[in-house]
């Protein structure tokens, strides 16, 4: 079997062929015509397997839509690291436009300190038993003892003093909250004074940083996330921070943010930990936290840093009919010097978007689209290769004629 039994185009019979000079000629154009047929085999061979890798993809179509769906809460998990900010000075508020108050969220969220050298500390994980700043406020006051709650004192028969009493900070602060009386300077109560231990405490943390991890709930109502230094209390709507027990300590608020991503309460993990499922891919690969990676170094103390996000639900389908429901946002921030009477921190601005974007995993070609490429290939290829035949042919044929006519040298 030679080159030419593979040429798919009709030849005519020896019978009707007239012999000519051509002699090794002729047989080369013939096995020129017959290469035509091999190459155009190989070439629709590969067209097809390209159309068929192309008939495997699967694509995302995207569209945006009005969120009709009610959704009460999401999840934020964040990671962020203070390189020079000791752990017992910063904690996690959350607060939101309905009056919502969460103070010094310790449950859900983990705080590592962190050498000078950037290394963690061994045994230095504080999580739900954190040192919290209110354990270092000083009372004169025995436990059988009776503080004065000021003017917030009331007639309580429960008391044995037949009086309430207020023997910490807070119960100070709740007494006037109670009775709606306005709140004088903290220094005016006794039970509010700091704690020289505190100076000595943070004297021993010196060079120290800490690493902020884990999640939050948040209702999907514009609100504020805080991480400030002081003790964060409420008075009536006001949310307060008190820096006085930390006397005249300056805050070095660099840090950057490794995690921080917004997520759908249903499914979600309570694991602090780095895994990662099949989900968390999909997400990574179509949706991005323009906060992640972002790195702030303080130009001077107590700086205020101020991120605002717009969060955007989301709705991710795959061909399986699985389906997933997260947040994606977009992000600006600014930093500024802390004015007098501001508080210095890290603070992120929640606003919520009334719109929906919905991604879709689709095939890339229909069935219908599939055959109908695969028979454009067929029969564009073959209809390509007969005039590309019919033409050297007729090119043979002419070059034996004028041979034959002596018209060629």
């Amino acid at each position: 079997m030679g080159l030419i039994d593979f040429d798919l185009f009709a030849k005519p019979n020896d019978d009707f062929k007239q012999r000519t000079a051509l002699g090794g000629i002729g047989l080369f154009i013939k096995l020129i015509l017959s290469s035509v047929s091999i190459v155009s085999m190989i070439l629709c061979f590969l067209l097809l397997v390209a159309c068929f890798i192309n008939f495997r993809k699967v694509t995302w179509e995207s569209e945006i839509m009005v969120d009709t769906k009610h959704k009460e809460q999401m999840i934020l998990h964040f990671d962020i690291t203070f390189p020079a900010l000791p752990c017992m000075t910063i904690g996690l508020d959350v607060i939101d436009v309905a009056g919502e108050h969460q103070m010094n969220i310790l449950k859900s969220v983990e705080k590592v300190r962190i050498g000078s050298n950037g290394i963690p500390l061994a045994d230095q994980l504080l999580g739900e038993n954190s040192i919290n700043i209110d354990s270092f406020k000083e009372t004169s006051f025995p436990e059988n003892g009776c503080g004065s709650c000021y003017a917030g004192t009331e007639l309580s028969p429960e008391s044995p003093f037949g009086i309430n009493c207020c023997n910490t900070c807070d119960e100070v602060i709740g007494a006037y909250k109670r009775l709606g009386i306005p709140l004088p300077p903290l220094t005016t109560f006794e039970q509010c004074l700091p704690s020289k231990s505190i100076s000595k405490l943070l004297a021993t943390r010196k060079g120290e940083g800490c690493r902020l991890h884990g999640y939050a709930r948040v209702n999907r109502i514009p609100g504020n996330i805080h991480i400030a230094p002081g003790v964060s209390f409420q008075i009536e709507s006001a949310h307060l921070h008190d820096l006085r027990p930390f006397d005249d300590y300056r805050f070095n608020l660099s840090h950057r943010i490794d995690k921080l991503y917004f997520d759908s309460v249903e499914g979600y993990s309570m694991d602090m930990g780095d895994t990662v499922s099949s989900d968390d891919e999909i997400k990574k690969n179509l949706i991005s936290n323009p906060l992640e990676g972002t790195l702030k170094i303080a130009s001077s103390y107590d700086m205020a840093f101020l991120y605002t996000a717009k969060v955007v639900s989301t709705e991710i389908k795959s061909l399986s009919g699985a389906s997933i429901t997260t947040h994606q946002y977009s992000a600006t921030a600014h930093s500024t010097n802390k004015p007098p009477g501001g508080l210095p921190g890290v603070f992120f601005d929640i606003d919520i978007s009334p719109l929906i974007i919905l991604y879709s995993e689709q095939n890339a070609y229909s069935w219908l689209s599939f055959m109908a490429q695969l028979f454009a290939i067929i029969g564009g290829i073959y209809t390509i290769a007969s005039l590309l035949d019919a033409f050297l042919y007729q090119a043979e044929r002419r070059l034996a004629m004028k041979r034959q006519l002596g018209k060629t040298t």
